[in-house]
């Protein structure tokens, strides 16, 4: 991939594409923070879910704080998470979280180009 391509000709994984092209999303740049979490039993192994406000959750469920702590670029995975090495903010709509890389080569443009 060259810099000089656009965003239509590039390889994606189904729902980075879905996160560029859709245009209502109200972006938020936001540094990450841990979120608390649940864990649930399922087919006898434990799973992990993240507390969502205005979500219910399972009454078997165990929360525990602050233990969802990082989250993946929606188009190019990257780590977005408090550890080093890591990134430490990104833009976050809709539950998703993208780099900040990504948000402006990606959506920012896309979104200038369609005012």
């Amino acid at each position: 991939m060259t810099e000089n391509m656009n965003w239509e000709n590039e390889w994606w994984y189904s729902w980075g594409k879905e996160i560029v092209e859709n245009d209502s999303t109200i972006w938020e740049k936001k540094k990450f923070k841990p979120l608390d979490g649940y864990w649930i039993t399922v087919d006898g192994g434990k799973l992990l879910a993240k507390v969502v406000e205005n979500e219910n959750v399972p009454k078997d469920a165990v929360i525990e704080r602050a233990v969802w702590d990082h989250e993946h670029c929606g188009i190019c995975l990257k780590k977005i998470s408090e550890h080093d090495g890591d990134q430490h903010e990104g833009y976050t709509g809709e539950g998703k979280w993208v780099c900040p890389e990504c948000f402006e080569k990606y959506i920012s443009p896309k979104r200038k180009n369609s005012n």
